[in-house]
């Protein structure tokens, strides 16, 4: 599996996107390995230009003044910039910065999300929200909180601790690669891999037992289908302690659960389509599950097979 090595992070100069910094680095830090790089990526409105014979020297200059500011602000946020490569793009956001995840070939996007006066976070029609739903890339969402006293003295790796992951799946060939993706981010780090699968359906609650024992004989057969993929791409999942959690309820509510019960500092799950239809996540599960998570929220779409 290629894993992650160019990493983009968006960056408005706000809390959340410190805070996207802070997860991105803290994840390259626990997997190690050399030539990786984090792209912080600022998107802006374009300017008003001047005379067509200048406008080119005009936008240049605009693009150097934010790339300094990028940088500024990534030398404020991290004590560590070796990796760090400020980059800046003109135009609609979401747009600008799917472009950008093409021309860099980048295999992860981290994302802080915006909270609004106590409500819910703001994910539907977001920018987040459109680069989840159209890119083909894994996208790493953060909720935007306070960072730890002495942030900058802070390990990178005190940002995203990996002790448990959680990955929900529903057992469908999509959510392949975000399971295949959850083993492998567990054997790079050393982390205890959860995975749970919820049963749903009209009248499961007069019938939960029998979903219920159908749900666990389901995953458990998804497991041992798992630990044999695993086997024949090269790996071992024998070192890999996998416990299995078959629910049944709302799915997005039952993994929001899961995730605080069990400590999971990492929810993984797959961003496509019920019953293999065409991806969504506006209205979907992924969506609720980022909206609701108190930890960060991996969104892997199926066509991360093709990078492996």
């Amino acid at each position: 599996m290629r894993g992650f090595q160019d990493v983009i992070v968006p960056v408005d100069f706000t809390e959340g996107a410190a805070g996207a910094l802070h997860v991105a680095m803290g994840l390259l830090a626990r997997l190690g390995g050399e030539g990786r790089r984090v792209i912080a990526l600022h998107v802006a409105r374009p300017p008003s230009l001047p005379a067509a014979n200048a406008a080119r020297e005009f936008l240049d200059e605009e693009e150097r003044k934010l790339e300094r500011r990028v940088a500024h602000f990534a030398a404020e946020t991290l004590d560590d910039l070796a990796i760090v490569q400020p980059a800046v793009r003109f135009g609609d956001p979401a747009k600008e910065i799917l472009t950008a995840i093409e021309q860099h070939d980048a295999d992860l996007v981290v994302m802080g999300t915006h909270g609004r006066r106590g409500l819910r976070r703001l994910i539907v029609g977001s920018v987040a929200e459109t680069v989840v739903r159209e890119t083909k890339r894994s996208v790493l969402t953060v909720a935007a909180a306070p960072a730890p006293a002495n942030r900058r003295r802070s390990a990178p790796t005190a940002y995203l601790p990996l002790q448990k992951v959680l990955v929900a799946t529903d057992l469908s060939t999509e959510s392949r690669s975000a399971e295949d993706l959850g083993v492998w981010l567990a054997r790079e780090v050393g982390a205890e891999l959860h995975l749970v699968h919820v049963a749903e359906g009209e009248g499961w609650a007069d019938g939960a037992t029998d979903l219920l024992a159908g749900a666990g004989s389901r995953l458990a057969a998804a497991t041992d289908a798992l630990r044999e993929r695993t086997r024949q791409g090269g790996g071992s999942a024998a070192e890999i302690q996998m416990i299995q959690h078959p629910r049944t309820g709302s799915p997005a509510e039952v993994i929001r659960k899961c995730a605080g019960d069990v400590g999971a500092r990492l929810v993984v799950l797959g961003s496509h389509g019920r019953d293999g239809l065409a991806r969504k996540l506006l209205g979907g599960t992924a969506e609720a599950v980022i909206q609701a998570a108190e930890c960060p929220v991996l969104t892997v779409p199926s066509s991360r097979e093709s990078r492996t």
